[in-house]
């Protein structure tokens, strides 16, 4: 994420530096300011993108871009802790059954030993 922060940091303060207004992409920092803004679609249409945009009518691509990227990674990086959580909570629930699993059989070895029993105590009487 930091990896895509900083090339679009880099590439908006390349195209949009001179643009005014320079406090959105005037340096590296305020680049990663209004990136962030941006990220979390905080005013980012009125604010940032409309003012950039009457000046350089393809600004657009780099937004867009940005967002979908941006919103990707997020989402994937979501998703993957969630099902790594699931697979965790599965793995604990798998190892505390395996206990009553083997509980389980072993009652069922010991029934039917004792109806082994009881038939030879049926036979014998």
């Amino acid at each position: 994420m930091t990896i895509i922060f900083y090339v679009y940091a880099i590439l908006g303060t390349s195209f949009f530096g001179e643009i005014s207004p320079p406090e959105y992409f005037g340096d590296i920092f305020l680049s990663f300011v209004t990136l962030f803004q941006i990220f979390t679609l905080e005013s980012w249409a009125s604010g940032i993108f409309r003012p950039i945009f009457i000046e350089e009518p393809l600004s657009w691509i780099y937004f867009i871009t940005f967002i979908v990227i941006a919103t990707f990674i997020m989402i994937n990086l979501i998703v993957g802790e969630i099902v790594n959580n699931a697979q965790k909570i599965s793995d604990d629930i798998e190892e505390e059954t395996k206990e009553i699993k083997e509980d389980t059989s072993e009652i069922s070895e010991l029934r039917k030993e004792i109806r082994e029993i009881k038939e030879m105590l049926q036979k014998q009487s």
